[in-house]
């Protein structure tokens, strides 16, 4: 008999009890109890009163009275869930044996589940206990796919043997009888952390739809789901959350993150429909000095952990976020069933016009358009420019004299405080640096970074970059431009309005040259002068010399050296059939170069005979050096030269700055053959 069994083995067992874990119907990880019940005390009931789910409650006569026990709240009643009780037979012949059970799987095997709702403060379902040989049994509850609490049932065909059950660790109860299954859930017990809120939650049939709110960060914040063409049903949780910045991006963020979770998940259809993200309390943290303009730009993201993270379509939501209602709007948003906005707009029309326009906030909607549930909070999409610093030259291994600096601004081009930027040899690495790294941009946008470059000569590149801002890389939208990673609109000009974008790290390059002194900055015969002439010599230089327009003459040319044949001198001896500098006659050239880095730029000039030069439109021809062949002649003005160009050329040495540097040369010839050829080189600067 099942009696006498069940009799004879429990004293011996049950001093020995102990729970090791809930074990589900199906044996399998779906029913067992959440991570809060699986530490459980010695005990098969699990409840706010048994150290299991805070917020969740057995109630007589399955349990005493748990209402004088920590947590309980007899004020905070949730009515608006659909909880699914199930009932199974456990696969024990002994209480020791059924704290580990899992549900008999066998064919024929009892189990049920049934979906309750609430009457009067409590969720019940009457459950006819059958009159079987299977001793024990296990309820459940749950809300969507999460275990609320449970209980272990212990039954038997004699009230006599019912009085030896443990009441602390089963629920005892007569074979053929009808069991009242009672129980509370209260406001918070599908937090995040069960009994710490806030948070609410609700089970919405998507037929109809509906809306979750809560109280946050001085307003109200929540989700609104229209009614969608599908039947799906599902609770719906909405609670506050972790910053997304740093957590998610380095955009500047505004307002109190919001969490919008669906029990069971949703699938990918069950949003027809989307709904409608919105967190009331962003308008009161904007920045006083933010302008309307880029009010109106701060976007909706939504975060789906680990990495992925997208802007998403304004949406009307919140009252204040209507600066001027219209007839059509309320009509529209009714016709939606969107009775929040329509009722923005109906306030936005009884407004008096200058409260009207006090309360202006984001004039686009204090909401987001999602087909999906996950973290958000507002940001405010931007993108990154070079600002300084690009394209410099420095020895190897100095520092640059000029700090690489990017300027951070929106759609608009208006900048944006407060954006982190990181900086990193190379786009990998500079996106995979940590969170929270970075430096926040200033007030007007701007972020720099010094920049030592390698010790090895040759090109160096720097990255800057930040989590979701748009770069030259990875950026928004809009075709043919970088734009930040914001939702095209109407609003913002745009021809149509989009979906949501995709957020990635975006990031802009920096370029610098670590060069060696001393350097070639231009070598005898090289290309790339403005000529002039020939002149007949008559003492004087054009007009306006040496600061004349870009020109070629078709007998000078553009290419060093400018010459004519003679036999005498190797360095003429086979010169151009058409002399480009003609014997005794002057020609004009001049010849800008590119200094990188500050030193000491010395000029050698070939010249067969005479020259003047001059230096960023400074004459400097009295301070050449005097050589074997030349020297400076006051009463001409020219430094004189006699002989072969390439025995005792003209040097001139003088300090200069990093940039252009333009050098004019007039040659005078006056002799058998003209020469005039130059070469500069940069040394480091005299100590």
């Amino acid at each position: 008999m099942r009696y006498s069994l069940r009799y004879s083995l429990r004293y011996s067992l049950v001093s020995s009890l102990s729970l090791i874990a809930l074990a589900g119907c199906s044996g399998g990880d779906s029913t067992q109890p959440t991570a809060s019940l699986r530490g459980s005390p010695s005990f098969l009931i699990a409840d706010g009163a048994h150290g299991g789910n805070a917020d969740f409650f057995f109630l007589p006569p399955m349990v005493a009275d748990p209402s004088g026990k920590p947590g309980y709240e007899a004020s905070a009643f949730n009515p608006n869930l659909k909880p699914t009780v199930t009932i199974c037979a456990l696969d024990a012949a002994n209480e020791t044996a059924a704290a580990s059970a899992s549900c008999k799987n066998t064919s024929g095997a009892y189990a049920l589940s049934v979906t309750v709702v609430a009457d009067d403060d409590q969720y019940h379902y009457n459950w006819d206990v059958p009159t079987s040989n299977d001793v024990f049994y296990r309820i459940t509850v749950r809300v969507g796919t999460t275990l609320l609490g449970s209980a272990d049932v212990e039954t038997s065909e004699s009230p006599h043997e019912l009085k030896n059950v443990d009441a602390s660790k089963f629920v005892a109860v007569k074979d053929g009888s009808r069991l009242p299954v009672k129980f509370r859930i209260e406001r918070y017990a599908l937090c995040a952390t069960p009994g710490v809120g806030p948070c609410a939650t609700q089970t919405i049939n998507f037929a109809t739809g509906g809306e979750v709110t809560i109280p946050l960060g001085g307003g109200q914040a929540g989700v609104t789901i229209p009614a969608q063409p599908n039947s799906t049903v599902s609770t719906i949780t909405v609670e506050g959350c972790d910053p997304l910045n740093p957590r998610a991006t380095d955009l500047p963020v505004f307002g109190p993150c919001v969490r919008v979770t669906a029990n069971p998940t949703l699938s990918a259809s069950a949003l027809v429909n989307n709904a409608t993200v919105f967190i009331c309390g962003v308008t009161a943290t904007l920045p006083a000095a933010m302008s309307s303009q880029q009010r109106e730009r701060v976007t909706l993201h939504r975060f789906d952990a680990p990495s992925t993270l997208a802007a998403l379509p304004h949406a009307h939501a919140c009252e204040p976020s209507f600066a001027a209602g219209s007839i059509n709007g309320l009509f529209r948003d009714l016709a939606h069933g969107a009775f929040k906005a329509a009722g923005g707009q109906l306030v936005s029309l009884l407004l008096p016009k200058a409260l009207n326009a006090a309360s202006r906030r984001l004039d686009v909607g204090a909401g987001g358009s999602t087909i999906d549930f996950s973290d958000f909070q507002f940001a405010l999409p931007a993108k990154l420019q070079i600002s300084a610093g690009d394209g410099q030259v420095a020895a190897p291994g100095q520092p640059l004299p000029v700090n690489p600096k990017v300027l951070v601004t929106d759609l608009g081009g208006d900048p944006v405080p407060g954006a982190r930027v990181r900086f990193a040899a190379t786009a990998t690495t500079c996106a995979g640096l940590s969170a929270g790294v970075g430096t926040p941009s200033d007030a007007s946008g701007a972020v720099s970074s010094p920049w030592t470059i390698s010790a090895t000569a040759g090109a160096n590149q720097l990255f800057a970059c930040g989590r979701g801002l748009a770069g030259s890389d990875f950026n928004g939208p809009r075709a043919d431009v970088v734009d930040p990673f914001q939702p095209t609109s109407t609003h913002f000009g745009d021809p149509t309005n989009g979906g949501a974008v995709p957020v990635l790290t975006g990031s802009v390059q920096f370029n610098a040259t670590g060069i060696t002194l001393p350097a070639t900055l231009l070598a005898f015969g090289s290309g790339g002068y403005s000529s002039y002439g020939p002149f007949a010599p008559g003492g004087l230089a054009p007009d306006n010399w040496p600061r004349l327009a870009p020109a070629l003459s078709g007998t000078v040319g553009s290419t060093a050296p400018f010459f004519g044949s003679y036999s005498e001198c190797s360095i003429t001896a086979g010169g151009p059939t058409s002399a480009t500098f003609p014997a005794n006659n002057d020609i004009f050239v001049i010849k800008s170069v590119s200094v990188p880095v500050t030193g000491t730029m010395e000029i050698t000039v070939r010249i067969d005979n005479d020259l003047r030069i001059w230096v960023d439109g400074t004459e400097r021809t009295s301070t050449v050096l005097a050589s074997v062949n030349g020297a400076y002649d006051s009463a001409s003005q020219f430094w004189k030269h006699e002989g072969c160009a390439d025995i005792g050329p003209a040097v001139i040495s003088l300090s200069v700055a990093a940039g252009p540097h333009t050098v004019a040369l007039w040659g005078h010839d006056r002799g058998a053959v003209g020469y005039l050829d130059m070469k500069i080189v940069l040394n480091n600067s005299a100590p």
